[in-house]
């Protein structure tokens, strides 16, 4: 198995005259093209994510009084489930294309900042908003990524990639300023000014997610999803395949092993 790292060819890129885009002439573009629709919509995205997504931390360590041991557990479990389905939503983008992971994981992420509001029990922490942000977050980067493959030729994406992660970046860095900006304007006598965030944070999301998504395709061919198959057909058959290649994966090292 590792000898056959070796063994992949990869060309030289030679990049071509006009290859090179300006970040204006991309904003410009953007609202006109599949890539463009999508990386408006990541970065509007994240901007609504990172209202609530950084007072996290303070909600869990002061407003809940956790320890560090809980609070790292907690996050821990959510990096956990991330890795346990990641090889997974693979399976599921190379069958069934990034777009439907898409949509699927961005069900899932405007309900994590309500779900991490309803209970302080830890448990219900670890098992619901950790696994359900995890779970997502894993499924959404990984086809957000693939994105840009599918859909930039090799002589733009390197410039398209840089505009991209830009973009994402100043939705971050705005959304979570607005988040700190809330925390200090906010004064309600029904609710903490905190949870308050975290629904704003979770509408928000959801407003963004039912408003861009539909305006983006997939542009590859990939293996429809007819009626008759339900998601957790889907599930159980993806996840015998991975676990099948898993296996055959070790198997492979620790003959590896056993030569040398």
């Amino acid at each position: 198995m590792l000898e056959n790292f070796k063994k992949p060819y990869e060309p030289e890129i030679k990049l071509r005259k006009g290859y090179y885009f300006s970040f204006w002439d991309f904003i410009i573009k953007a609202p006109k093209n599949n890539f463009g629709k999508f990386s408006l919509f990541r970065a509007i995205l994240s901007f609504s994510t990172s209202i609530s997504a950084p007072l996290l931390v303070i909600y869990l360590l002061r407003n809940l009084e956790f320890s560090y041991a809980i609070y790292m557990i907690i996050l821990l479990a959510g990096t956990l489930f991330s890795l346990t389905v990641l090889n997974l939503w693979g399976k599921f983008s190379d069958r069934y294309g990034n777009y439907r992971i898409l949509c699927i994981t961005s069900i899932l992420i405007p309900t994590s900042p309500i779900l991490w509001i309803l209970s302080p029990s830890p448990i219900y922490l670890i098992l619901m908003p950790s696994l359900i942000n995890g779970v997502s977050w894993a499924g959404f980067n990984l086809a957000s990524s693939n994105f840009i493959y599918d859909n930039v030729s090799t002589q733009k994406r390197g410039v398209a990639a840089s505009y991209y992660n830009m973009l994402n970046g100043i939705g971050v860095f705005l959304g979570a300023g607005l988040g700190a900006l809330l925390i200090k304007i906010l004064a309600t006598t029904y609710i903490e000014p905190i949870l308050l965030i975290f629904l704003i944070g979770g509408v928000a999301r959801m407003i963004v997610v039912f408003i861009f998504l539909p305006k983006i395709k997939e542009i590859r061919k990939t293996k429809k999803l007819t009626g008759s198959k339900t998601f957790k057909n889907i599930i159980f058959k993806e996840a015998r395949l991975a676990l099948s290649e898993e296996t055959h994966e070790i198997m492979s090292i620790k003959k590896y092993l056993e030569t040398k």
